[in-house]
C-alpha cells in the first residue's frame, strides 16, 4: 500500500530553494516578496492526488512565504476546503451519503383545534358583548 502522504526529499527541497533564491533572500512563488524564510509546499494538494506510486519532483513542489502558504487567504485553507469537496463528491459517488429527506410543510390544522376566524368577525362578535353588557346605545 503505497503512504499517505509523500514528503519532498532534501535534494528535491534543496533543488526548489535554489529555483527561488535571490541575493537577498528567496522570493516567493505565490506573491514574489522575497523573505527570509518560508515553506516548501506541494503545487498540488497531495490528497488531491490519486496515484501515490510516482516520486515528487521539483516541479510538482513550491517555495511559499509564510502568509501564502498559512494565511487566512493562503494557500492550506483553500486546499482544505477542496479536500473536504472532493471527499463529499466521492462519498456521494459511492452511495455512502443518504439523501437528505424534503422538508415537510405545517399542514392543515387538528381537527381538535377550530379554524382561525376573520378579524371583522372578531370585531362583530365584540361588538354584541359589549351591546349585551352594557345596553344598546
Amino acid at each position: 500500500m503505497p503512504p499517505k502522504r509523500r514528503e519532498f526529499d532534501k535534494a528535491t527541497k534543496a533543488e526548489i530553494m535554489r529555483r527561488c533564491e535571490r541575493p537577498t533572500g528567496w522570493a516567493c512563488e505565490a506573491c514574489g516578496v522575497i523573505v527570509a524564510s518560508g515553506e516548501v509546499d506541494h503545487v498540488i494538494a497531495e490528497a488531491l492526488i490519486l496515484d501515490k506510486t510516482t516520486k515528487l519532483t521539483a516541479k510538482d513542489g513550491q517555495f511559499l512565504c509564510y502568509p501564502c502558504h498559512q494565511g487566512p487567504e493562503g494557500k492550506t485553507p483553500k486546499d482544505k476546503s477542496a479536500i473536504a469537496k472532493a471527499k463529499r463528491v466521492e462519498a456521494k459517488r459511492m452511495g455512502l451519503v443518504k439523501a437528505k429527506g424534503t422538508i415537510k410543510n405545517r399542514g392543515f390544522p387538528p381537527p381538535d383545534k377550530p379554524p382561525k376566524r376573520d378579524a371583522r368577525e372578531t370585531i362583530k362578535i365584540g361588538m354584541t358583548e359589549i351591546q349585551r353588557r352594557f345596553g344598546a346605545r
